[in-house]
Formats: structure tokens, sequence, C-alpha cells
């Protein structure tokens, strides 16, 4: 059985009204949903509340999951909404800081100093890393697909292939394709010196 499959069953079970069912697929996707919410969210506390609220988003929209797409694919892209919603909220957190606050005095962020080279390479960090998300947003399902696949997910072509239900050929061309756009993304910041 595929695990697609596997998921469209416990998915239907869910559906009709086994909320148990859903713990299998919070079981299963767990580790890697961490994995892409940490990309985005560095403190392990956050990063659980985010894992944990994905998996809420997920429950509650999963009567709106038409199965176009694997299940993963799909529960991918709501994680990396929350991660990114999440950082959002951070930064307008920390830019509604009162600077009269007796608070923000005690804390001078002199241990973070040493990591950072500059606050150019830090910018610029974050910028190439808003522009690579941005990309991958703007990037053809398929494309997005494939390259998550074997990236992050690091299965082999065949695996993909399978997944996908298209030829090897296919899924290498796609993520030469996908490959291709966000090289163009990142050649700007590797010619900084």
């Amino acid at each position: 059985m595929s695990k697609e499959l596997a998921d469209q069953q416990i998915i239907e079970e869910v559906l009709k009204g086994n909320k148990n069912a859903f713990s299998l697929l919070v079981s299963k996707y767990q580790y890697r949903v961490l994995s892409i919410v940490g990309r985005f969210v560095h403190e392990p506390a956050d990063c659980e509340d985010v894992a944990q609220q994905t998996f809420i988003k997920a429950y509650e929209a999963l009567p709106t999951f038409r199965g176009e797409s694997a299940f993963y694919t799909w529960l991918y892209t709501i994680a990396q909404n929350c991660a990114k919603s999440f950082v959002k909220s951070k930064v307008q957190q920390v830019v509604s800081v009162d600077a009269a606050d007796p608070e923000v005095e005690i804390y001078d962020g002199s241990e973070r100093l040493h990591d950072i080279e500059s606050p150019e390479d830090l910018l610029s960090s974050e910028e190439l890393q808003r522009m690579l998300m941005q990309a991958l947003d703007q990037m053809p399902a398929d494309l997005r697909q494939a390259l998550v696949l074997c990236e992050l997910e690091g299965l082999c072509y065949d695996e993909i292939a399978r997944r996908m239900g298209c030829p090897v050929g296919t899924v290498k061309s796609r993520i030469s394709r996908a490959r291709e756009s966000l090289s163009k993304v990142i050649k700007p910041y590797m010619s900084k010196d």
C-alpha cells in the first residue's frame, strides 16, 4: 500500500468522525513538520508550538483537502505558512518594543555580536532566505514538489517518480529546472565578497 493511499484512508476515517485517526498522521509527520518549521523558527519551544499549530490548522482544514497532491505536500505548505506567520509576528513584536522601557536597557545583546560578521552580512543572509522562499512559493507546484522531495526529503529519483506518478526523466528535468530557477536568485549573493 502506498503512503498516499494510506494517508487517504486515514483522512477518510477522520472525516467520518474518528478524531483519533488524525493522531496517526501526527505521529507519521511530526518530525518532518518540525524540520520544516525549524528552518524558520530557531527556538525549540517556539518550533514545537508552531508545529502543533500546523497540525491544528491541518485538522481544521482537512475537509478542504482535495487530494490533488500528496497529503504531506499539503501539510508542508501549511507548516511553511504557519512558520512564516510566526516569524512575521515576532518581527512585529520586536519593532513595537518601547525604547523607554527599562527592560530593554537590561539586555545589550553583546553575546550575539560575536556570531555576526557584520550587519550587512546578516541583512544579506536574511534577504537571501526571504528571496529563496519567495522563489519557491512562485515556482510551479510540480517543480517545487520535486525539489522538496529531493533536497529536503532526500528521496532518490525513482522514489520521487513513484510519488509524483511520472517518469524518472521528468523528475530529473523538474529538479534541474527548479535548481536553475533558484540559482538565479542565489547568483547575486554569491558574487558579494
